[in-house]
């Protein structure tokens, strides 16, 4: 049984290596979990305080944990703060078990119904298994062998830690591992999450497609690292009141005019 308790981590980059603020994206994000989930427990780990309007609007549903973000595994130096929050996420659902959601995953429908599996994770369309949806019971037996599976000494197809890498272990890595978990795994479709992609083209419906509808999915992916320049960085809740494009239109479906200004 996979506990309601909720677990979003921010890290914080250098500028100089892409390091971005909180901004109102995210807080449609993370509020879109909250209304959805009332009494649940909202984890925040954070490894430096962050300075938001935004974020302060939803420090009182939040359990605010400071933490130190992980510098090695397995005796391996940790470069990327990516990988920083990949090895994070693991070891928070093996100790507590939960959902993990990155701070860019928007939600439309509760995720209660998938709370009476063991381990859930959708697929990336031609990537493998995306790590920004997590949902696991604690001590999961697959995410402990994921995790032992960053040793540089695991012989598992597909395993090894690489920290120049991007998605080998974070990505790629469970879809593999989960071939050989199949009564212990429930894998969603494309579409619960991770669908439009975060291709320009997956971009371009996300956010400018007036026809574009999907009923199956549980939410969408804004695929932050893509989309920032060209969509997050500057979105204000003007935009989200006055366009046309999905995303946009899935705020006002879910959220009050009071709730897109951001009096929650």
């Amino acid at each position: 049984m996979i506990p309601r308790k909720f677990h979003f981590c921010r890290f914080k980059a250098p500028a100089s290596r892409g390091g971005k603020p909180f901004v109102y994206a995210n807080y449609l994000c993370l509020y879109s979990v909250i209304k959805l989930h009332p009494g649940a427990e909202f984890n925040f780990y954070y490894n430096e305080e962050i300075q938001s309007p935004w974020f302060d609007l939803l420090k009182p549903y939040l359990n605010l944990i400071k933490v130190t973000a992980p510098t090695e595994i397995f005796g391996i130096t940790i470069k990327r703060v990516e990988h920083q929050a990949d090895i994070f996420r693991l070891r928070i659902l093996l100790k507590e078990g939960g959902i993990y959601l990155d701070t860019d995953v928007f939600l439309i429908k509760k995720l209660d119904d998938l709370l009476g599996h063991n381990f859930v994770m959708g697929i990336e369309n031609g990537m493998g298994l995306c790590n920004g949806v997590i949902l696991s019971e604690k001590e999961s037996v697959f995410v402990q062998t994921w995790y032992d599976s960053y040793h540089p000494d695991c012989t598992k197809e597909g395993a090894g830690f690489k920290p120049d890498g991007w998605g080998e272990m974070s990505v790629r890595f469970p879809e593999l591992l989960a071939k050989n978990f199949k009564e212990y795994t429930t894998i969603l479709p494309v579409t619960a999450f991770f669908q439009p992609s975060g291709s320009p083209k997956g971009m371009k419906i996300l956010f400018d497609s007036e026809v574009y509808w999907c009923d199956e999915s549980y939410g969408n992916h804004l695929w932050e690292s893509q989309s920032w320049d060209w969509y997050l960085k500057d979105m204000q809740p003007a935009d989200v009141i006055e366009k046309k494009g999905y995303f946009y239109k899935l705020v006002k479906q879910h959220f009050s005019e009071n709730e897109i200004l951001g009096r929650v």
